[in-house]
């Protein structure tokens, strides 16, 4: 690699040499001599277009849960694209199937998703109690929050306020399609749709009380075979001053808390099945159902 000084500043191939720009300075390299078409048909590179389509697969599945989030969540995972992207490729890693089109599955794979922790480790102890249920205006989550301790914040903290979050985002399973040489969604009406839900301000040094939240993911159509909603549950601070809150992000975490088939299911009042396990995860992460599904997000836990 070097450095371009020319007058003329070039970007591109030419005479066997690539000029591009990195950080706004220009520089220069040899080419490998790998175009484009050589690498969508050579034999020698068939491993390397398996391994490309894989990752596409994996990029598509982390967008859709990372544009799930909505934006105070997002702000907690932070830049965590690679992370979730490197989750999905491990999800398609264990899937059986002909490399470079394996699928790409959630509820099946749940066990690898659930526990999964946004950006850095959290620092809280909170139980959240949720239930999942079609209707006939389509499929409601209806969650409080039963257990919280103030003494897991660091003790210099300025937080006063605490907010439970739940995401709730309706993805799809995704499949190699040879015509486009692309991962797609199997349901695509399904595929991508996301709510949100928030709980009160609740005061640090109060209880916090039995009012439920809820959510409701409006039906669109006959779910499929495949189709689920990945859970992601949050816990922000909050710093109180005159009636205005600002985030404290000490202390904030951002989680995938489970992963609910819903496919081929009749859209009638149902509820749908959870697990009934206890699982401690390396970010801390005890899950526990009560009337369905229980999160405890617990900061003594450590990274193993």
């Amino acid at each position: 690699m070097a450095k371009s000084t020319g007058l003329i500043k070039l970007e591109g191939f030419l005479g066997g040499y690539t000029f591009y720009y990195r950080k706004g300075k220009p520089f220069v390299k040899s080419s490998s001599g790998h175009t484009k078409e050589r690498m969508k048909t050579d034999p020698d590179f068939a491993n390397v277009r398996k391994v490309n389509n894989e990752f596409g697969g994996a990029s598509k599945a982390s967008k859709v849960v990372r544009d799930g989030l909505g934006k105070d969540l997002s702000l907690i995972a932070g830049k965590c694209n690679n992370q979730v992207t490197g989750l999905f490729q491990k999800v398609i890693a264990n899937t059986e199937g002909d490399r470079g089109r394996r699928p790409v599955k959630f509820a099946a794979k749940k066990n690898l998703l659930q526990g999964f922790q946004f950006g850095k480790k959290a620092k809280v102890d909170i139980r959240i109690d949720k239930t999942v249920s079609a209707t006939d205006k389509g499929i409601e989550i209806s969650w409080k929050a039963e257990k919280y301790h103030r003494s897991n914040l660091p003790a210099k903290s300025k937080a006063t306020h605490v907010r439970m979050v739940i995401a709730a985002i309706c993805v799809s399973d995704l499949v190699f399609n040879e015509k486009t040489e692309q991962y797609e969604p199997k349901n695509r009406l399904w595929h991508g749709k996301s709510k949100v839900s928030y709980s009160d301000y609740l005061p640090l040094d109060e209880e916090i009380g039995d009012k439920r939240y809820s959510l409701i993911i409006e039906n669109s159509g006959q779910r499929n075979e495949g189709d689920a909603i990945v859970i992601c549950a949050g816990v922000i601070f909050y710093e109180e001053d005159r009636g205005h809150y600002y985030t404290v992000h000490t202390g904030s975490f951002a989680g995938i808390e489970d992963v609910i088939d819903v496919g081929d299911h009749d859209e009638k009042k149902e509820e749908f099945q959870t697990e009934d396990i206890r699982l401690t995860t390396k970010l801390g992460l005890d899950i526990i159902p009560l009337e369905g599904v229980n999160l405890r997000l617990d900061g003594k836990g450590d990274f193993g």
